[in-house]
Formats: C-alpha cells, sequence, structure tokens
C-alpha cells in the first residue's frame, strides 16, 4: 500500500535500533593507578543485582584492558589482577563506560595444596589451618631430611634415640599419633609407634604441607594429632638433571642426583643417593660414639602417563639405613668389645589414577609397602678385627612388615555449587613376621568407608561436616564423626573452627608381642582398645597487603581429651604388658606474626603447650605448661645476588608422666634449650648452580638436664644428648 513502510525500510530501523541499543551495553576499562596502562587479561566476575538464581559471569579482559558486561542494568563486579589490589563496585545500568584504576599491591604467592582438599587450592580456601613448607624453604635450611626441616616449626618437637632414630610430637601428643604420607600414601615401620623423620629424605620432595590436628576421617587411624603429607616433584617432558653434594663439620658427606626426560605421553624421572654420617663424640678418640655412625642408601623412580582427561602414574622408592653403636673396650685388656648393628629397609610402591571434570574429580591409589628391621650383636676382636655373632638368646633380631593399601575417592566438586562432597573407601591388609611375634607371623585388616561434604549458603561461609566407619579383624573400630567451619570476616580476616574424633589403632606389637630373654617378660595384650580423643581447633589468620609488603599473623588454640591412652605398664616383677590406661588431656594456644617484601622475609611466634594425666585417680599437678617460641629470616641483596638465612627456636622445658615398675605415677623431665641455624648462599649461572655456606647448631648446644625413664628400663638421669656442637657446613646443587 502506498505510504507504507516497505520491507527494506522496516530492517533496516529494526538493525539501527540493534545497533544503538548494542553500543549502550554496559563496557569497562581497567588500568593501572602507577601509569594508567592498560591491564589485558584481567578477571572480571559480573553477577545480576536481580538475579534470583545467584548466577554470575567470568570475563577476562583483551589486549586493551576492555570488557563487554553480559548481563543488563544494576551489576555487581569484582575485578583481580596478579600484583594488583582487587576492586569491587556496582554498576547502576547507565553508565556505557566504566574505567577502574587498580592499585599495584605486593603479590603473596601460595603453592597449591592437596591434603584434605577435593581439588588443589590455595591454603587460605582451606577448611582447617594448613602450613606449607616448599622447595625453597627446604633450601634454604639445607635441610637433608624431615627432621632437619620440621625442627624450627611451632608445636612441632624433636627426639631424638641413638638407636630407635629420631620421633616428632605434634601439639604435645607423640609421634605415634602423627600420620606421614608420600603423597598421600601412608608409611609403615614405625618402632615404639614413631617413624624416624631423620629417615626421610627430601631431595625429591616439592612441597610439605603440615596439618597440625586431627584427619582421622580422612585418613584413619594414626592421623589423631597431626599429618604431614611429602609432596614428590612430577616428572616433566623436558629433559633436565641435578646434582647435590653436602658436607658438614668432617663428619657429614652426602651425595645424590636425578633426571628426568619425556617421550611422547610418557614422562620419566630417575633419583639416588647417598648419606654418610660417621658418628660423634665429645672425646673424637673414644670408640663408643654419643652420636652413632650411619649410613643411608636411596634411590626412586616415577613414570607418569596422560591419558584421555586423566592421568597415571607410578612410583618406586627403596631405602637401605645401616647404623653401627660401637660398644666400648672390655676390660681388663680392653681387646674386645660388642657391637651392634642395626639395617632398616624400606620398598614403596604405589600407583596413583586422576581424572577431573568440571563438575567432579575421581582419584584412586594403591599401594604395596615393604620394611623389615635387622638388629645384629656381635664380639669384636680389636686386634684381629674378626666378628662373631653372640649366641644369647634375645641378641639377634629380624622384623618385616607389609602393607597393601587401595584408596578410592569420588568429588562433586562443581565450582560456586554451594554443595560439594566426596565420598571415599579406604582398604588396607598388614603383615608382620618376626621372633617376637607371638606365632611368628600376625595380620590385621581395616577397611572404611568416609563421607564428607562442604556447605557454602553464604559467599563468606563454609561448613564441612565428615563420618568415618571402619571394620577392623582384631578390635572394635569406633565411629568418626568430624564437622569445621570456615568463616571470612573480611577481606583480611578468616575464623576457622573444628571439631572432630580422633583415634590411632593399636600396632601389631602392642597386640601380639612376645619378648622373653633373660632379662625381659615383655607380652602384647590382644583385648587393646583404639585409643580415642576428642579434638577442639579454633584458628584466627590475618592478612595485610600493601603496595611492597605483606603482612600475616595468626592465632591458633587447641584443646584434646585423650583416653583409652595404651601404654607399657608392669605386671610385678620383669613382667610387662600394653594396657589401655586413664587418659591425657593436652591444650595449648600459639601466635605468628609475618613481614614479606620483595628482598625481606621475617617470621616469628610463641605459644605454650599444656598436658595434664588422668590416670585411674591418680593425684597430679594442674596442667604444666611448656614455652616455645621462634625467629626465623631470609635477607636477600640485589646487587649481589647473595641470600642470608637465619632460624631459631627455643624450646621450654616440658615434663613426662608415666608409671615406675612400682605402678605409681612419675613425672620426669627434659630442660629447655635454644637451637640456632645460619647461612649465606647464592645463585650462579642463570640459578642453575647454588653454593651455600652456614653454621648449624650456632649455640654450640650438646646436651641439656634431663630424667628420662621407661617402664622397662628404669631411669636415665642427668644429661639427655639434644646435639653434638657447632658444626660449619657447604651445600652445592647443580642443575642443567
Amino acid at each position: 500500500m502506498k505510504g507504507m513502510p516497505s520491507f527494506v525500510q522496516i530492517a533496516c530501523l529494526l538493525l539501527f535500533i540493534f545497533v544503538q541499543l548494542a553500543g549502550r551495553a554496559q563496557r569497562i576499562e581497567v588500568r593501572s593507578s602507577e601509569d594508567g596502562c592498560p591491564l589485558p587479561y584481567a578477571h572480571v566476575v559480573f553477577k545480576p543485582a536481580e538475579s534470583s538464581r545467584g548466577e554470575s559471569y567470568t570475563v577476562v579482559t583483551d589486549s586493551k584492558g576492555s570488557a563487554i558486561c553480559p548481563a543488563d542494568g544494576r551489576v555487581f563486579l569484582h575485578i583481580s589482577y596478579t600484583g594488583f589490589a582487587p576492586v569491587t563496585d556496582t554498576l547502576s545500568g547507565e553508565e556505557e563506560l566504566s574505567i577502574y584504576y587498580l592499585r599495584p599491591q605486593a603479590v603473596d604467592m601460595q603453592p597449591l595444596v592437596v591434603t584434605a582438599q577435593y581439588r588443589p587450592g590455595s591454603p587460605e580456601k582451606s577448611m582447617v589451618p594448613l602450613a606449607v613448607l616448599t622447595r625453597k624453604d627446604i633450601d634454604s635450611r639445607a635441610a637433608v631430611n624431615l627432621e632437619d626441616l620440621l625442627r624450627d616449626q611451632m608445636n612441632i618437637r624433636i627426639s631424638r634415640d641413638n638407636v630407635l632414630g629420631a620421633s616428632l610430637s605434634v601439639n604435645g601428643m607423640s609421634g605415634q599419633n602423627v600420620k606421614i604420607l608420600i603423597d598421600g600414601i601412608p608409611l609403615i615401620g614405625r618402632l615404639n609407634g614413631n617413624l624416624d623423620p631423620g629417615q626421610i629424605n627430601l631431595n625429591e620432595i616439592e612441597r610439605v604441607e603440615v596439618i597440625k590436628g586431627p584427619l582421622s576421617i580422612e585418613y584413619g587411624s594414626n592421623a589423631l594429632a597431626g599429618t604431614i603429607n611429602l609432596i614428590t616433584k612430577k616428572p616433566g617432558k623436558k629433559p633436565s638433571a641435578f646434582v647435590h653434594l653436602y658436607g658438614e663439620a668432617g663428619f657429614h658427606y652426602n651425595i645424590d642426583g636425578g633426571a628426568g626426560f619425556g617421550l611422547g605421553k610418557n614422562n620419566l624421572q630417575l633419583h639416588s643417593g647417598r648419606n654418610f654420617f660417621a658418628g660423634w663424640s665429645a672425646d673424637p678418640d673414644s670408640r663408643k660414639k654419643t652420636w652413632n655412625p650411619k649410613e643411608q642408601y636411596f634411590g626412586s623412580l616415577q613414570w607418569q602417563r596422560s591419558l584421555a582427561g586423566a592421568e597415571i602414574r607410578f612410583r618406586s622408592a627403596w631405602f637401605r639405613e645401616l647404623i653401627l653403636d660401637r660398644g666400648a673396650p672390655l676390660a681388663p685388656y680392653f681387646e674386645t668389645a660388642f657391637d651392634h648393628y642395626y639395617r632398616t629397609n624400606r620398598f614403596d610402591n604405589s600407583v596413583h589414577f586422576q581424572k577431573s571434570g568440571k563438575v567432579y574429580g575421581l582419584e584412586v591409589q594403591g599401594a604395596y609397602n615393604v620394611y623389615s628391621r635387622i638388629r645384629n650383636r656381635y664380639f669384636k676382636d680389636l686386634v684381629s678385627l674378626n666378628e662373631t655373632l653372640t649366641r644369647t638368646p634375645g641378641d639377634q633380631d629380624s622384623t618385616r612388615f607389609d602393607r597393601y593399601m587401595l584408596r578410592a575417592v569420588y568429588r562433586h566438586v562443581k565450582d560456586d555449587a554451594p554443595w560439594q562432597f566426596e565420598l571415599g573407601s579406604d582398604l588396607n591388609l598388614e603383615t608382620g613376621e618376626g621372633e617376637r611375634l607371638a606365632g611368628g607371623r600376625q595380620s590385621i585388616g581395616d577397611y572404611a568407608l568416609f563421607a564428607s561434604a562442604r556447605w557454602s549458603p553464604l559467599s563468606f561461609l563454609a561448613v564441612k561436616p565428615g563420618l568415618r566407619q571402619a571394620f577392623n579383624t582384631r578390635y572394635s573400630s569406633p565411629l568418626l564423626p568430624g564437622i569445621s567451619l570456615r568463616w571470612r570476616l573480611s577481606e583480611k580476616l578468616i575464623l576457622r573452627m573444628a571439631y572432630a574424633r580422633g583415634f590411632r589403632a593399636p600396632s601389631l606389637k602392642e597386640l601380639n608381642l612376645e619378648f622373653v630373654d633373660v632379662n625381659h617378660d615383655i607380652r602384647g595384650n590382644p583385648a587393646l582398645k583404639a585409643e580415642k580423643s576428642n579434638n577442639y581447633n579454633i584458628a584466627l589468620s590475618y592478612k595485610k597487603a600493601f603496595q611492597r609488603s605483606v603482612i600475616r599473623s595468626e592465632w591458633t588454640a587447641y584443646y584434646i581429651d585423650f583416653f583409652n591412652r595404651i601404654v607399657l605398664s608392669s605386671l610385678g616383677g620383669s613382667s610387662y604388658s600394653y594396657e589401655n590406661s586413664g587418659a591425657m588431656r593436652f591444650m595449648g594456644s600459639n601466635v605468628s606474626l609475618a613481614y614479606r617484601t620483595e628482598k625481606l622475609q621475617l617470621r616469628a611466634g610463641g605459644g605454650l603447650e599444656y598436658q595434664r594425666p588422668d590416670l585411674e585417680g591418680d593425684t597430679v599437678p594442674a596442667f604444666t605448661p611448656s614455652p616455645e617460641f621462634t625467629l626465623n629470616g631470609q635477607f636477600h641483596e640485589a646487587h649481589s645476588g647473595l641470600d642470608l638465612q637465619f632460624y631459631y627456636k627455643y624450646t621450654g622445658r616440658r615434663l613426662y608422666f608415666l608409671r615406675d615398675e612400682n605402678r605409681e605415677l612419675r613425672s620426669d623431665y627434659l630442660a629447655g634449650y635454644h637451637m640456632a641455624d645460619i647461612s649465606i648462599s647464592r645463585s650462579f649461572v642463570n640459578e642453575r648452580v647454588r653454593l651455600q655456606a652456614g653454621i648449624k647448631n650456632l649455640f654450640d648446644l650438646r646436651d641439656v638436664e634431663a630424667r628420662i625413664s621407661t617402664a622397662v628400663h628404669g631411669t636415665a638421669g642427668g644429661r639427655q644428648a639434644v646435639g653434638y656442637g657447632r658444626s660449619f657446613f657447604l651445600n652445592l646443587k647443580i642443575n642443567w
């Protein structure tokens, strides 16, 4: 009809309107406040204010720092960019262009953590307080093994024995209540319930994740006081190699090396080494050493292959240690002596399978571990140097433990979903062989199911309940509940609270020991119950980032009610057996403060540990305190490239409670002492060569006042060795 607009005119009009509307879309630009330059690839999260479903959109700025808002109307936005302070604002829907200037801020990059997490993430997002010791921390301390690395950490104490090796305690509780993992696989081979951290070498370790508190829901027995997870370096595609040399004061000589390469979808990594300690005594001419000579050989092989959306990895590691306890020459001619040899062997094999999607994760781990320990006693002629095995009953002993493990975990981990959860199974079978086990061979099986869920009803609040139930072939397993809460009070302040039931299963030794000779009558107890605990934890974390520095502070407190405690008790005369006896209560609090700039890092911390026994009506004093204080520092001098490191810890006087041969409660003690290390290092040839020199045990500490008793061998009073004096070291690492 005449006068009516044509189809072409209508189409042009609609196109004009569309272009105008598109042109009115909300656009933002992100720039630096220092120079006004655009910030490309900044992350911008848009959240419509009127949305009833709470959806959000993540957009990355283009090369000009620009981004288009994908929603109409009033929109909340959050802009983040590495090295700059984040910005939160609201778009009204009327502005066509909004420009945001981000202020530079010191970067506080933290490694991703995996222990007790649904997926790898920042320690700040963890439901429980978690400390991470990186490869840089290991190198700056010149730490050869786990004992070296942990000895200056808050709430962790190291004790050493010439025969049994080192042991550690966490939150006042002994090492038999601490779980030690390598890539999530538990280590076996406990002596008197303790794993020797001096046997755990760090040469192939990328980082160590430490959780001080119970993780019995996730990891079962022994994870009552804390869990330490060592994460190994994974094989890479690029060819690489390294050699590491370490020498200390004429009695430590260590060497190790490794290489890795990729071939198609396969990556391979090899590593081996030797650690040698010549022994130490205040009298250099003495045959009997205060610290026994020790030699270790170790190696590992890792293979990794990428599959369609998945990854499979195999690791095999072996370890051999020889400790030589030379006896003092025998009177009257001083031409003979008794020597003891302690040989430890470990053979650990594991397979890891992992597959991750947008909303799920599946992880399967299988492991076979072997641990053996052989003790031999020799009569040695110091003139001819001939040795003969002694024939006295009990002089020779060998023990072997095999453990089979299969663990599978499914996780539903959709981002931004209010609910996330995991379901898992944990199957373990352990066998033991030895003359001191009743019948010569014993076994124990533990088969568990566990589940947990993370509920985030609000963006700043998360609650995580969990439950574990196990069936054990030798004792009644308790039901293990737990719940934790994480509340972000502000951008700088995070509150964490948790309750968990912990437990420790009786070991095969405690259940089945049969050690009878002319001097001993020690027997296990098949009727033992699992040790249990109720654990309460609270932590408050603060972080403030400035333009050139970052400040961190954390306050933590805990209370542990520990019952069904397994102890070795006298049955009268020289007869002893394990029994569940009484309870212990532990509590403590500590505070730490860290300051970091590009060149300087300082960290100080202090706290108190308290413990109180409650043993069948015995009258004991109130909670006995034990203080500790740490001070660590690293300084980088940019002009010369030198790095200076300093580590100090004061470990306060601690009481130990036990029953003597008359079944009376007594308290022993170890006096307080100071330890410090200092070193200087420099890298060369584009960071490929690193040379470090320093002093360990700066205060020349050797022993402290002590009274230490054992139920069987009585009291050792006077002095307790804690170090072998001041020593100088050199550390060289070359990378290709």
